[in-house]
Formats: C-alpha cells, structure tokens, sequence
C-alpha cells in the first residue's frame, strides 16, 4: 500500500505529539509499504536533514504566511497571533472549529500538497492522527475529492480540548468529518467502545508502543546522589491530578523520619499547573524542571530513578481514560513505578508481569510507598523489558496498524 499518514507533529519537533506517527511510519515501512508523512516542517534554519527511514515527508513550512514560526520554542503553532479585539478572537475560533481546526493554513496547504502527491503517486489509503482537529479536517476533505478510503486516530480524546459549554457544537463538527472515514483507531478499549457507538465506525485499540531495543541498551542516569530521585517523563494537561502530586509531597515532607530528600524531576512541556499545586501546599523545592530529552536519554533517566511517576488520565471520565506512551515505557524500564490511581483495567494482563507497579489509593498511600521504597533502594526494581510488556514494543503496533489499513483499503 500506499499510505498517506496525516499528523500535525513529526520529528525533529520534540515534542510526545510526534512519538505514534513517527514509529508508526517507520514501522509500516519496514513492513515494506511506501509512507508519506504530511506534516509541519519543524526544521530549523540551517539545520541537518532528520533521518528518512525511507518516508517521503512533505514537511509544510509556515512561514509563507507566519514569517515568525519557531519550530525550537512552544507553543507550537503555525499560525501568527491574532492581535484584534475579543468579539472578533472569538468569532475566530468558532471558524476554525467549525472548518479547518485550529492550524487553519497549515491544513489548507497540506490538502493542497497531499493533492499533488496523489496525482504522481496514487495513495490507497490515508492514517490520520487526531489530537489536532486540523489533521482529520485535511484527510476528509481528501477523501471526500479522490475518494481514498482514511482511519481517523483518536490518539486524545476527541472533545479533550473543548469546553464543556461547547462540546456538542464539537460532536457536530466530528461527526461531519467522520462521514468519509472507514474506521477509528483508539487508545484504549473504553474510548473506543464509546467512540464506535458514538460515530457509528468500527474502532480498533492501538496502543502507543515503545522502544524495546532502544529501553535495553541505554544507560541508566542519576539524576542525585544524594536525594531520593522520582521521575516524570511525558506530557502533563488538564487530564492529569496535579494536586495528588502535590498533596503525596506534602504527605512525605510531613514524615518525621525520611531516609533522604526528594526531588520530583519533570520533563515535561508544561510545569505551571503543576508549580501552582506545589506551592499552595509548600512543596515548590522538591521539583528540578528539565525540557523534553531525546528518547535514548529519556530511557537512561527512566533506568536510573529511585521510582517513576505515573499520572493516570482520571480528570476526563467521559473518555473513559487513554494509555499513552508512559506506561509501557515506564514498566519496561523495570524502574518502580507509582501510579496515583488505578490504571485502565485492559492494562491488568501487563500490570500482572510487573511486580514493580504500585497503584496508590490516595496521595497518602503514595508517599508511604515513596518512603519504604527510600527506606530499601532496590527493593521493588525489576527486569528490563519484562515479557508482559516487550509484547507491546513497536513492531507489533506496526503490524496491526497495517491490518487495520489494509481493511480500510478494501473497502474502498
């Protein structure tokens, strides 16, 4: 096949938006199917070529009509500020809603590139990934003109980032767009039981994968030696509890006898709700804030923590959660796990083969699992890459990404 994958992130963006279609991409290519990626082009001038894997990337730059894109600093957009007053900001965002999502000239000239890559190179079918509206706005539009059949990823739930007050106008807007797809791939089982009754499309669980090759060799970082390290590798949003972090560190700090300091460190792209909860309870000086690293790096620091910090999706219950790239990563690393919360329960076949996973009833349950685990270094670390979890890497998310397009293709 052919396959057309639509995605507004893409390497280098360092960015977790960029981590699914990327090994996807590469996966589906050593499958042996011809890839194009339509993307943004987030190199920076003067910067070497990022490796091809042997995918066509039709990388999209902003700057014909956003001559101060940044592709190094967030937030990442390609679209310029808009500078008028209120009424007219607004009236903005409900076109954009309502059309071509919120990089509204990035998707009219990706659809316009994409066109043109379909007529010298026919494409049979077109992956595109949700978390930007924009995404699968471009691939209906395709479809609806050439009629190449798409699956439409709901790689974040797909009214994760709208109001409450607005969310049917949201579900209009979805339900139109998915009138020309063939499929959905979801991230967990609940959102796709949901979503398949919802938008009357079969869905199909994919999880995020991992690197397993990449989790073996790295080398494992301390982040201090002389603190108790837990880590935060990934993206933090609304759907995140940042206050039970905030509330288990003040737990911990209240313990009369603690073996060392914490210190929480967070790579991660935005700290500020985060910092928020941490100072109204007093806690500010345990967290060391860092930027996303490259993964081979963020692998090492995983290995090398005291503990790893696990935030389950528990602040959007109508989604029914998600399983992103942590929790794979994570337990691969054989590192101790905390998870504030209980993980989705289709996790429990992997939780099982991992002896090192907690999932603490409450931020006070946490920080006394934090301090036996202080109080014994070592004591609930596992293997890397334990079997439970090495089935999950990304060849085998490659190759059911390929059954689900080869589907969608044959029902053109």
């Amino acid at each position: 096949m052919h396959v057309a994958i639509i995605s507004f992130g893409y390497p280098p963006i360092a960015h977790v938006s960029g981590t699914r279609p990327q090994n996807l991409a590469r996966e589906l290519a050593r499958l042996g199917h011809a890839i194009t990626v339509v993307t943004v082009d987030w190199t920076s001038p003067g910067a070497g070529a990022s490796p091809s894997d042997g995918i066509h990337v039709l990388g999209i730059d902003p700057r014909p009509w956003f001559p101060g894109f940044s592709p190094a600093t967030p937030p990442f957009t390609t679209e310029p500020p808009f500078t008028g007053p209120s009424p007219l900001r607004r009236a903005r965002t409900l076109q954009r809603t309502l059309r071509w999502g919120p990089y509204a000239s990035w998707a009219r000239a990706a659809l316009r590139e994409l066109l043109a890559r379909h007529r010298t190179t026919p494409v049979d079918v077109v992956w595109a990934i949700h978390g930007d509206d924009s995404a699968h706005e471009i691939a209906y539009r395709f479809s609806r003109e050439t009629g190449v059949p798409w699956v439409a990823d709901f790689k974040d739930p797909w009214d994760l980032f709208h109001k409450r007050a607005v969310v049917w106008l949201q579900e209009l807007v979805t339900r139109r767009r998915l009138r020309t797809a063939s499929a959905l791939t979801e991230t967990c089982q609940a959102q796709g039981d949901s979503d398949s009754a919802r938008f009357h499309l079969p869905a199909h669980v994919l999880w995020t994968g991992y690197e397993a090759d990449v989790m073996e060799r790295a080398v494992p970082e301390r982040l201090s030696e002389n603190a108790f390290v837990l880590a935060y590798v990934g993206n933090l949003a609304t759907q995140h509890d940042v206050d039970a972090v905030a509330r288990m560190l003040a737990a911990w700090e209240a313990m009369p006898a603690r073996p060392a300091p914490i210190e929480l460190h967070a790579f991660c792209n935005n700290a500020g709700p985060l910092k928020s909860r941490l100072e109204a309870r007093g806690v500010t000086h345990c967290l060391h804030e860092h930027a996303f690293v490259p993964r081979e790096r963020a692998y090492g620091i995983m290995k090398g923590a005291d503990a790893l910090l696990l935030l389950p999706a528990t602040f959007h219950v109508p989604s029914g959660g998600s399983i992103g790239v942590k929790e794979l990563e994570y337990l691969a690393s054989g590192s101790p796990v905390l998870s504030i919360g209980k993980l989705l329960e289709e996790l429990a076949p992997v939780s099982r083969g991992c002896p090192q996973l907690f999932e603490a009833a409450n931020a006070e349950a946490a920080a006394a699992w934090l301090l036996a685990e202080a109080a014994n270094p070592g004591r609930s670390r596992a293997s890397v890459n334990l079997p439970s979890v090495a089935m999950h890497s990304w060849p085998a998310k490659g190759r059911a990404l390929a059954a689900i397009l080869e589907g969608a293709s044959k029902r053109r």
